[in-house]
This record gives structure tokens, C-alpha cells and sequence, in this order.
């Protein structure tokens, strides 16, 4: 989606940077630990956690990609879903362009979240149990709506 003003664009597209920049330094840092660490990792419960952490990595790199198309609008996201599906099913594939709206920007953001909440239960032996846990687990909540919507509510 082209935004058509040129300041709005050149505005968007830095947003789209920095949500990027912000998770390409823990990729980094993820990274370093694969690597050093390898030969240690074996069938662990850091194996298994660190494949998490590159899926909400990588979920959250694209969902930057994507973040402009929410726009809480129930039928728009339905619609996303429908064509999104009819596309898998048609040509059985999903190319970049087809990836660019609402119904997939919610999908990778849940990706990242399940991934995280996964891992943090692998490392802290559960959500409850840990205060620190607790708070990872309420920022990973979703965000407080900005207000109340009509009776079709939130879809995502």
C-alpha cells in the first residue's frame, strides 16, 4: 500500500527503520549465541529456545514491514483473511506482496508473542510462577484498545 502524500511516505518509511532497527541487534545478539555456544546446545531446552527466539525475531522483522496496514476494521481484515487464503489455495504460494496486509501483520505479532510466552515458560519453569516472568508476560500482552469498540468488536 503506496502511501500517496510524499511526507506521510518519507515519515512512514522511517517508522518501518527504526521498528526494524530495533529488532536486528537481538537477532544479532541471538546469533553470537548460536555460534558460540553450539556444540553445547545439543537436544536442550536452549535448542528449543533459541528457535523460539529466532521465530519471534524473524516475526517481528516482518511484522515492521507491515505495521502500516492496521486499521482496525473488521470487514478489511476478513476480507485480508479471504484473500490471503483463496491465494494459498489457488496458487499455492504467497509471495511478499501478497503478505502485505492486516490479517498478517496480527498473525506474525501472534507468531512473536507465542514464541516468547513458549520460551519464557522453557526458561522460567512457567509464567506464574516468577515475578520477573510476570512482567515479561504483561508486556507481551495485548496493548490496552484506545476505546471501546461497537458490538462487532476487535478481530485481532
Amino acid at each position: 500500500m503506496a502511501e500517496k502524500d510524499p511526507e506521510k511516505q518519507v515519515e512512514h518509511f522511517k517508522q518501518m527503520v527504526r521498528a526494524r532497527s530495533r529488532i536486528q541487534p537481538e537477532l544479532i545478539q541471538l546469533l553470537e549465541f548460536v555460534r558460540e555456544y553450539r556444540e553445547h546446545l545439543g537436544p536442550s531446552v536452549f535448542l528449543r529456545v533459541s528457535g523460539l527466539l529466532a521465530s519471534a525475531g524473524f516475526s517481528l522483522w516482518r511484522a515492521a514491514f507491515l505495521f502500516h496496514q492496521e486499521d482496525g476494521k473488521h470487514q478489511v481484515y476478513l476480507d485480508n483473511v479471504d484473500t490471503f487464503v483463496s491465494k494459498i489455495i489457488s496458487d499455492n504460494s504467497i509471495a511478499f506482496s501478497d503478505d502485505r496486509n492486516t490479517w498478517s501483520l496480527w498473525h506474525y505479532i501472534g507468531v512473536a508473542r507465542s514464541s516468547l510466552l513458549e520460551a519464557m515458560v522453557l526458561l522460567f519453569g512457567g509464567v506464574a510462577e516468577n515475578p520477573r516472568s510476570s512482567t515479561i508476560k504483561a508486556r507481551l500482552s495485548d496493548p490496552p484498545s484506545r476505546k471501546r469498540r461497537s458490538s462487532v468488536g476487535r478481530a485481532f
